[in-house]
């Protein structure tokens, strides 16, 4: 929900700036390329903020949870994409059906797991929640911590 939340909030930014150009005289050829990476934002933001946060976007950093594999191993590019793009937007926008079960599928499963995670054979893990300088990419005394 709060991924959704950054999602519109990054559409709504680029669209109005799309818009403030238009309504400034700026071309066609300077509106219709904003308009279309504003609605990008709201496929990409989820799958890319994922991978480039190794299995956390923003707001599962905020709630302490990251994706991991079955194996518990990092998640790949692939299945974030598979899992965050396919499944979990593209599929369950066109099925909406297949929405509200897979949204409720992990009410009642005991590892807590939705469908899409029984299909690209991921959990979600607790990793404890973040302060505001970790979501920033850095630790405590803000500072970037070293990369493994």
């Amino acid at each position: 929900m709060l991924d959704n939340l950054i999602a519109f909030v990054l559409f709504g930014l680029i669209l109005g700036a799309a818009a403030l150009a238009q309504a400034a005289g700026a071309p066609r050829a300077v509106f219709s390329p904003l308009a279309g990476l504003g609605l990008l934002s709201l496929f990409l933001y989820l799958p890319v903020a994922t991978a480039l946060l190794r299995g956390q976007s923003l707001g599962k950093r905020v709630l302490g949870i990251r994706i991991v594999r079955d194996q518990g191993g990092p998640i790949t590019w692939g299945r974030i994409f598979l899992r965050e793009l396919l499944l979990k937007q593209i599929v369950q926008l066109a099925l909406f059906p297949l929405f509200v079960v897979d949204s409720l599928w992990a009410a009642f499963d005991k590892e807590r797991r939705s469908l899409h995670d029984f299909v690209v054979r991921t959990h979600v893990v607790d990793c404890g929640r973040v302060g505001a300088s970790a979501i920033a990419g850095m630790d405590d005394d803000g500072v970037e911590p070293p990369h493994p």
